[in-house]
């Protein structure tokens, strides 16, 4: 209430990362505008120091609702990607919040790390390790890790004996990686795309995230 009626000047800026997150969606919710800039400046400076910021920022639909944030957390997740998959915060995140990353469009890390961290998580989350019931769980996010860009070994050591995917499936990928020239198989449920996921031009203070 002090922010809204003339002490954001001196509140805004002793506020943690959550607490700002936490005021955004109070402001959005409420459709107060007149402050919201300093706000998201303020996250904006926050959200580099730690790995816990960039979590906590996925788990809150309210900071992707502003571009220049949402741009900010995307390349966040773009230049930390192998330290954000390998996190035991990885294991917390919401649908949505690990949607955001399998949909990224740079990553630096391997598309079988990816593979790899969102198999655990779904092991996580259902406490089971039936291929079925991963293969529900994880069924959104299979248009987009892109199996086809793995080496034969691995995709059938990582990913055909977790029995995720459908033989029809294995086997139509299978004999793409038999082909020396041919697009990969157009699969209702599974990325076909053949080009791996480019790796992204970081600077040191982008990757200066800590744990």
């Amino acid at each position: 209430l002090k922010c809204f009626y003339g002490g954001s000047e001196t509140v805004i800026p002793e506020l943690s990362f959550e607490e700002s997150v936490n005021l955004l969606y109070v402001m959005d919710k409420y459709l107060v505008t007149n402050i919201k800039p300093k706000v998201v400046s303020h996250i904006l400076q926050l959200l580099p120091l730690t790995l816990d910021n960039v979590f906590c920022a996925l788990s809150n639909p309210v900071c992707f609702q502003d571009e220049a944030l949402e741009q900010a957390i995307m390349r966040r997740i773009a230049c930390n990607g192998q330290n954000i998959l390998t996190s035991e915060m990885f294991l917390q995140l919401s649908p949505q919040g690990l949607l955001r990353i399998v949909k990224a469009e740079y990553l630096n890390t391997s598309e079988t790390n990816v593979w790899n961290a969102v198999v655990k998580w779904a092991k996580h989350t259902t406490e089971s390790s039936d291929g079925e019931v991963l293969r529900k769980k994880i069924l959104p996010f299979l248009e987009f890790i892109r199996v086809c860009t793995f080496g034969p070994v691995e995709f059938c050591k990582q990913v055909a004996l977790t029995n995720i995917l459908t033989c029809e499936e294995i086997t139509d990928i299978c004999k793409y990686f038999g082909i020396t020239d041919g697009d990969a198989p157009k699969l209702k449920y599974i990325c076909n795309s053949i080009n791996p996921r480019p790796n992204p031009k970081c600077s040191e203070n982008l990757l200066s995230l800590s744990k």
